[in-house]
């Protein structure tokens, strides 16, 4: 009997010295856009229940792609809220959780008389000049591989990228559907071509820093009950985030 009551204490005071040892501490994720973005606020409210539900303080940093991989690179945040499931081979300190948040589809911004654009393997071979977001990789890898190097910039901001379009110096944007759509105005829409590219889709993980190891597991769990009571759909749905449906 004794050694049973002394193994419980021990397990209650292990579960205490864990819950107060983060209590003494935010947990800072990092999203890689700018705060007042509708993905933005859709990801940060996400998280601000999934920690709110595991007992844990939460707190979003926006920052840019960039930027967030510095501050996650030099530990200065816990980890990064939505990034794509090859990061970690960029960046081999800072761990993907198992989980799989949502997926972005990509589109291509363009003016009126450019023809169009189903795939970016569709801009090779065109002289179009292009842009994407600085620190977005994966664009830059496969844009590199397709498109001139004097062809092709990064901007800071997917807003800069319109008004190079609307000032003619470049003719393509390739950014994210979910982070350009719920934003753009209605007078922006009409005054461009919005393509929609085929079977481009990144897959969007949590990443957690080596030092936040031991909230890894429960963090996977609360996100997937959150998925299965679809809750994380009604979040990005009461936002405006166009979801991916794979084609029928």
């Amino acid at each position: 009997m004794i050694p049973k009551i002394f193994s419980l204490m021990t397990y209650l005071l292990l579960l205490l010295s864990i819950e107060n040892t983060f209590a003494k501490e935010i947990i800072k994720f990092g999203i890689a856009t700018n705060d007042d973005s509708n993905l933005y606020k859709g990801i940060d409210k996400i998280y601000s229940e999934a920690f709110s539900a595991l007992g844990l303080a939460y707190k979003s940093i926006p920052c840019t792609p960039y930027h967030c991989s510095v501050l996650a690179s030099e530990t200065k945040i816990d980890g990064e809220a939505a990034r794509h499931d090859k990061y970690s081979e960029l960046y081999p300190k800072i761990n993907r959780v198992d989980f799989i948040l949502f997926k972005l589809t990509t589109i291509a911004l363009t003016k009126k008389d450019i023809p169009a654009i189903h795939s970016l393997k569709d801009l090779k071979n065109n002289n179009y000049k292009i842009a994407y977001q600085i620190g977005y990789r994966s664009y830059e890898k496969t844009l590199s591989q397709l498109i001139k190097k004097e062809n092709l910039t990064s901007v800071n901001h997917w807003r800069e990228g319109l008004e190079k379009i609307k000032e003619d110096e470049i003719d393509v944007y390739i950014g994210i559907k979910q982070l350009i759509i719920p934003d753009i105005t209605a007078d922006e829409s009409r005054s461009l071509n919005i393509h929609h590219i085929n079977n481009y889709i990144i897959n969007i993980h949590p990443y957690i820093n080596d030092n936040l190891k031991t909230i890894e597991e429960p963090l996977r769990k609360q996100l997937l009950k959150m998925r299965n009571e679809n809750r994380i759909k009604t979040i990005l749905t009461e936002y405006g985030l166009p979801l991916y449906k794979p084609a029928q």
